[in-house]
């Protein structure tokens, strides 16, 4: 399962990239990439912490 989220998070890290223009329609310039990769990334990272917690309490015994 870990796999996937990994593999996910690259897919969608990718797409926000590569992507010219945003929802709006706005040009993507380097800061708003940036900016939407750490908005990427802290989104992840919670649920990266959510899935070792669980995890590790599932196989504590």
């Amino acid at each position: 399962m870990g796999y996937i989220l990994g593999i996910l998070f690259i897919i969608g890290s990718l797409f926000l990239w590569f992507r010219t223009s945003d929802g709006s329609g706005l040009n993507n310039t380097f800061q708003i990439k940036i900016a939407s990769l750490a908005i990427w990334l802290l989104f992840c990272l919670i649920l990266f912490i959510i899935y070792f917690i669980v995890y590790f309490l599932i196989n504590r015994k």
